[in-house]
């Protein structure tokens, strides 16, 4: 996920036109304009789509594969903590799509 600013409020979603949308969240008014956190994601856009991207924009399998395997056995260890508290906030900052 990457902050960008804009000049006008961007759309929440932006289809590109070429099987992808880009997805503006945490849209904040600023001083020039708007910031926003965007994501490239494979249309259609979905809620549970766009937590994905969010969480694979962060973490590759091989972490992801892991960190699940080490909670199964200990769900206090730190990268399967790190990695839920993550996946949360993903789930937190799509809370407008449906």
């Amino acid at each position: 996920m990457d902050k960008q600013i804009f000049e006008t409020k961007p759309e929440v979603i932006q289809d590109l036109g070429t099987g992808h949308s880009l997805v503006h969240l945490e849209i904040t008014e600023v001083e020039n304009g708007f910031e926003a956190n965007v994501i490239r994601v494979k249309n259609p856009v979905t809620r549970d789509s766009v937590i994905a991207a969010i969480i694979c924009d962060e973490y590759d399998t091989d972490f992801r594969e892991a960190a699940l395997r080490k909670g199964i056995s200990n769900p206090l260890d730190e990268d399967y903590v790190a990695f839920n508290e993550f996946a949360e906030y993903a789930k937190s900052i799509c809370a407008e799509l449906k």
